[in-house]
Formats: structure tokens, C-alpha cells, sequence
């Protein structure tokens, strides 16, 4: 019987992470802001997408509420049904192949190339580490119950020590 691989996180890890998403900056800034700004109810409908895939009741949680108070709930326009299919296709396969980019062409004729681009710059919940279930782990000391309006009451483990997601 095979053994469970137990997926770990480290800090060298997650600082080379955080120095790929700085790199990214211009395109994730130009999702909320400038001349290819997607509007927030769609921001929030591409989440939602992406979370459903990534099966996060967390995230979830958190950008329905979001996506409620920018009005997602509304009729969905072309533009909109186009960047959230093309999110799906995106997180359901890792962001890579030829599905993927097909869905890319279909997302850049749809609402056209700027737009296109602001889009995929929101699946930012994939990452390498959804293929271990990173997105779901609970941080040692932290769980869904321990969050409440004064904030999550955690214990904050050694920066050193690896994260045992289970």
C-alpha cells in the first residue's frame, strides 16, 4: 500500500511565490484599475470560478460575499460569461496547454486583447502548490472556526518550521 506524501510549505518557497506575483504587478494592478479595469462584479464571478474549481470553501466564502456586495448576483453580460469561462478552463487545467490557450484566443476575440489580459491576471488562486492542496490547508494554529470579527485568534508557528497540510 502506497504511502501518503505529506506536502510541506517553506519560507524559500513562499518568498520565491511572492517574487513571481511582484513581477506580475502591472497586469494584476491593470485588472482593478486603468483603461482595461474589469468591472468588480465580474472580478469577483472569476474568483468564484477559480475557487469553485480549486474547491476552496473559504475563498469562496469570502468572494461570494464580496461578489454579493458588487452586484455578481446581476444578469451576466458577454464580457463577463467570456473571462469567467476562460478562468475555468485556466484553473481546471493548470493554467497550461493547448486547451488553455485556445481559451485565451476565444477570451482576446471575445472582449479583445487588454481586457484579455486584465482577466488573466485574476486566476491568482492557482499556483503551483494547488497540485498539493495548498489552497484548501489549514496554516497550523488556524481554522475556518477561529476567525471572527475581532480577527483570527492563531498561534503563530516558527517561521522556519515547515507547514504539515493534512
Amino acid at each position: 500500500m502506497p504511502s501518503r506524501v505529506t506536502p510541506r510549505w517553506y519560507p524559500n518557497a513562499c518568498l520565491a511565490d511572492h517574487v513571481t506575483i511582484a513581477s506580475h504587478l502591472p497586469r494584476i494592478m491593470g485588472a482593478y484599475v486603468g483603461p482595461n479595469a474589469i468591472e468588480a462584479a465580474t472580478n469577483e464571478k472569476i474568483m468564484l470560478t477559480v475557487n469553485g474549481v480549486n474547491d476552496c470553501e473559504y475563498c469562496t466564502g469570502l468572494h461570494g460575499e464580496l461578489g454579493r456586495m458588487a452586484g455578481a448576483e446581476d444578469a451576466v453580460d458577454a464580457k463577463a460569461q467570456a473571462c469567467v469561462t476562460y478562468a475555468k478552463i485556466f484553473a481546471q487545467h493548470d493554467g497550461r496547454g493547448a486547451v488553455v490557450e485556445a481559451a485565451k484566443a476565444d477570451l482576446v476575440a471575445a472582449v479583445g486583447a487588454g481586457v484579455a489580459e486584465s482577466a488573466q491576471a485574476r486566476p491568482i488562486h492557482w499556483s503551483p502548490y494547488d497540485r498539493v492542496g495548498v489552497v484548501n490547508a489549514v496554516p497550523q494554529g488556524l481554522s475556518p472556526s477561529s476567525l471572527s470579527a475581532q480577527g483570527p485568534s492563531l498561534s503563530i508557528p516558527d517561521p522556519m518550521t515547515p507547514f504539515n497540510f493534512n
